[in-house]
C-alpha cells in the first residue's frame, strides 16, 4: 500500500510538472508571437505611404539599394542598444544616463520629444489631405472645394487628441489601440487592392509606367530621409525588450526581432513597387492622394486617417512622463512641495521627513515616487531661517498655493501631475499648429524630419552609446563599426537638411491634380 501511494505521489507530480512546462511553453510561444508583432507594428506606419514617390525619383535600383542601406543601419543600431540594456540592465533612458550621464538623457530626451512632435505633425498633416481630397472628389474637383477647409479640419482633431492625452493610465487607450491596428491594416490591404487593380486596368489598355533603373544622382538625397523614416522602431523594440524577463527569452527575442524586421524589409518592398509601377510618373508624395474616387479608395483613406488619428496620442504620450519629472524637478524644488505646508508646520522640530506617493500615470517602471525633502537640524541658525517664513514675499506665495490646495482639494503630486497635462495639452496645440502651416508641403517635410530627427533617434545615439559603454571592452572591428555608423548617420543628417531647404517643393498635391491622367476617365 505504502509503495503504491508514494508511486501515484510520483506520478501525480510528473503529471503536475508536464503541465506546468505545456504552460510554460504557451507563455513563450505567446510572447515570441507578441514581440513579432510589436516590431511588425512598430515599423509599418506611415512611411511606406511616402516610399513610391522615391522609387520613381531615384529609379528602382537606386531606391531599393537606398531602402536597403537604411534598413540595414536600423538592424545594426537596435543589435547594439540590445547589448547597451544588457550591460545596464535598463532602458533607453538608463543608456544614455550610463552614457553620458545627465546630458546624455537630456539629450535623448530632446531627440524624443522632437521625433514625436515631428512624427505627430506630419501625422496631422496626413489627415488633413486626405479629408480635403475626399471632400474635393465628392464634390468632382470644383475650385471653390479645393483645399477646403484647412484651419477647421485641421484644428478640430484636438477634440479626439487633448481627451486622450488626458487619461492617467496608458492602459485606457488600449481600446483606441486596438482600433487603429485594425484600421491600419485593413487600410494597407485596400491600398494594395486598389493599386493591383489599376496595374490590371492599364495592361488591359497597354499602358505600362516606366521607371528607370537608376535616375539622376542629384535626387537621391530626396529619398535618404524617407528612407530612414521607413525603419522607426528602435524605442519600441528596447522597450519590449528590456521587459522580458532571463536572458534566454532576450535571446529569442533578438532573433525573432530579426525575423520580423526582414519581413517588413519584403512587405514594405512590395508595397513600395506595386504602388510605384502602378502609377508612375504621376504617383504623388503620399500615394493615398492617388487613389481614384472609388468605394476601396475612400474607405482607405478613412480608415488610414482613423488609424494616425488614434495612433498619435500614443506616440506622444510618453512625453508626459518627461514633463511629469522636470515638473516635480526630482521632489526638491516641486510646485507641490513648494505649497505642501502642512506637512512642513507640523514637522520643523524633525529632523526630516519624507513623503511617498503612488504615481498615478504608471509610466514609471517603479510604479512610485519617494520625495525626500532636507529640513535641516535644529540649531539656532535653521531655526532663524525657518522663522523667516513667517512674513514676506515666501509667505504670501505659501499662502497662496495652500489657498490653491485648499480651494481644489489638491494634494502636491495632483499639481505636478496637472503641470504635466497642461504641458500635453501645449504640445497637442503646437503639433496642431505646424501640421497646419506644412499641410501643403507633406512630401518634403517628411524627408526632412526622417533625417533630422529619425536618423540620430535609431541610428546616431545608439552607436555612440554602444561606442562609449564598450569602448574598453570591444575589439578595432567592432570600433570601426560604431565610427561607421555614426558617421552615416551624420552626414544623412546634413545631406538630407541641405537637400530639403534647397528643393522644398511648394506645388500643392492632391487627387484632383491628377484627375485629367491617363489612368483616370474624364
Amino acid at each position: 500500500m505504502c509503495k503504491k501511494s508514494i508511486e501515484n505521489g510520483i506520478c501525480k507530480k510528473d503529471q503536475l510538472m508536464e503541465t506546468i512546462n505545456m504552460i510554460t511553453k504557451d507563455d513563450k510561444l505567446i510572447n515570441i508571437g507578441i514581440g513579432f508583432i510589436t516590431v511588425f507594428k512598430a515599423a509599418i506606419g506611415t512611411g511606406i505611404l511616402f516610399s513610391p514617390k522615391g522609387v520613381v525619383n531615384t529609379g528602382y535600383m537606386g531606391s531599393i539599394i537606398i531602402m536597403l542601406y537604411y534598413w540595414l543601419l536600423n538592424l545594426i543600431s537596435v543589435l547594439l542598444l540590445m547589448k547597451c540594456a544588457d550591460k545596464v540592465e535598463g532602458n533607453y533612458s538608463s543608456i544614455a544616463t550610463f552614457a553620458m550621464g545627465k546630458y546624455g538623457r537630456i539629450i535623448l530626451e530632446i531627440c524624443l520629444m522632437s521625433t514625436a512632435i515631428s512624427f505627430g505633425s506630419v501625422y496631422v498633416t496626413f489627415i488633413t489631405n486626405n479629408i480635403q481630397d475626399i471632400i474635393s472628389g465628392i464634390h468632382n474637383c470644383s475650385y471653390e472645394y479645393l483645399n477646403y477647409g484647412s484651419a477647421l479640419i485641421t484644428f478640430i482633431q484636438l477634440i479626439v487628441y487633448l481627451p486622450l492625452v488626458s487619461t492617467n493610465k496608458i492602459q485606457t487607450l488600449a481600446p483606441f489601440i486596438l482600433i487603429s491596428n485594425i484600421s491600419l491594416i485593413s487600410a494597407i490591404i485596400l491600398i494594395l487592392i486598389q493599386s493591383f487593380s489599376t496595374i490590371v486596368q492599364n495592361h488591359q489598355k497597354n499602358v505600362f509606367n516606366y521607371i528607370p533603373a537608376i535616375t539622376s544622382i542629384e535626387m537621391v538625397p530626396g529619398f535618404v530621409g524617407t528612407a530612414a523614416y521607413l525603419w522607426v522602431c528602435a524605442p519600441v523594440t528596447l522597450s519590449y525588450y528590456v521587459s522580458l524577463g532571463d536572458k534566454k527569452e532576450k535571446k529569442t527575442f533578438t532573433w525573432i526581432y530579426i525575423l520580423s524586421i526582414f519581413m517588413v524589409f519584403i512587405f514594405a518592398s512590395v508595397f513600395t513597387f506595386l504602388c510605384a509601377f502602378a502609377y508612375g510618373e504621376d504617383t504623388l508624395s503620399a500615394i493615398t492622394l492617388n487613389l481614384p474616387f472609388t468605394p476601396i479608395a475612400i474607405c482607405s483613406k478613412l480608415l488610414y486617417s482613423l488609424s494616425v488619428l488614434l495612433s498619435l496620442p500614443l506616440m506622444i504620450y510618453p512625453m508626459r512622463e518627461i514633463f511629469s519629472r522636470y515638473s516635480k524637478n526630482e521632489g526638491k524644488n516641486s510646485v507641490g512641495s513648494r505649497f505642501s505646508t502642512k506637512n512642513t508646520s507640523n514637522d520643523t522640530n524633525n529632523n526630516k521627513f519624507k513623503v511617498t506617493n503612488e504615481n498615478n500615470n504608471k509610466l514609471n517602471s517603479s510604479g512610485n515616487i519617494s520625495i525626500h525633502i532636507e529640513i535641516g537640524s535644529n540649531s539656532n541658525d535653521n531655526k532663524d531661517k525657518l522663522s523667516k517664513t513667517n512674513n514676506g514675499k515666501f509667505n504670501k506665495n505659501i499662502d497662496y498655493g495652500k489657498f490653491i490646495l485648499k480651494k481644489f482639494k489638491l494634494n502636491y503630486l495632483q499639481v505636478d501631475d496637472l503641470f504635466s497635462l497642461i504641458f500635453m495639452f501645449i504640445t497637442c496645440i503646437i503639433i496642431t499648429i505646424i501640421g497646419y502651416i506644412f499641410h501643403d508641403f507633406l512630401g518634403s517635410l517628411i524627408n526632412l524630419i526622417g533625417g533630422l530627427f529619425c536618423v540620430p533617434l535609431n541610428i546616431l545615439l545608439p552607436a555612440m552609446f554602444h561606442l562609449i559603454l564598450f569602448r574598453k571592452e570591444i575589439n578595432i572591428k567592432a570600433i570601426i563599426l560604431d565610427v561607421f555608423v555614426i558617421c552615416s548617420s551624420i552626414s544623412t543628417s546634413v545631406l538630407v537638411v541641405w537637400y530639403s531647404t534647397q528643393n522644398w517643393d511648394t506645388n500643392v498635391h492632391s487627387f484632383c491634380t491628377i484627375q485629367n491622367s491617363k489612368f483616370y476617365d474624364k
